[in-house]
Order: structure tokens, then C-alpha cells, then sequence
């Protein structure tokens, strides 16, 4: 996927045609929210695959949020590896 940093956060541009999901992916996709604007400027994807990833997308957002959040709701932001 392409990021762009803005003085709010990261945004995201589009995704690779391979790009997939997977349960370490939760934490990132509550960060970065909705996808719908950057899966439509995504290339050489089909309508099908776009709606496949929004969905699991969707799914890993709710995984994270509901059995990862801590008592108060809050997620913690991650810079990346070190």
C-alpha cells in the first residue's frame, strides 16, 4: 500500500494488486480508517478483489477494536520496527 503523511497522519493513496490481509494488519487499519477512496484509485484490480479487501479490511478493524481494545477504548500508535 502507498501512504502519504499528512500534518494529521498517514493517509492512504492505493494499494498494490497483491496486496492482502492478515490478523497482524488490525492495529493499522483502525489508524488509518476507511479505504474506499484509495481501493478506487487502486489499478489493475478488479471491482470483486477491491470489495474483498474493503471487506477484510472492515473485519480486522472490528477484531482490533473489540478483543485488542483496552478498558478505555484507546490504540496505541506505532511508529515501526526499530
Amino acid at each position: 500500500m502507498t501512504l502519504t503523511m499528512t500534518a494529521c497522519g498517514p493517509v492512504i493513496h492505493a494499494f498494490s494488486p497483491v496486496y492482502g490481509t492478515s490478523p497482524g494488519m488490525g492495529a493499522g487499519a483502525v489508524v488509518l480508517g476507511d479505504p474506499s477512496q484509495a481501493l478506487e484509485r487502486s489499478v489493475m484490480m478488479s471491482d470483486e478483489r477491491r470489495a474483498y479487501l474493503a471487506q477484510r479490511w472492515t473485519h480486522w478493524q472490528e477484531y482490533e477494536q473489540t478483543t485488542k481494545a483496552d478498558r478505555n477504548g484507546l490504540h496505541t500508535r506505532q511508529a515501526g520496527f526499530e
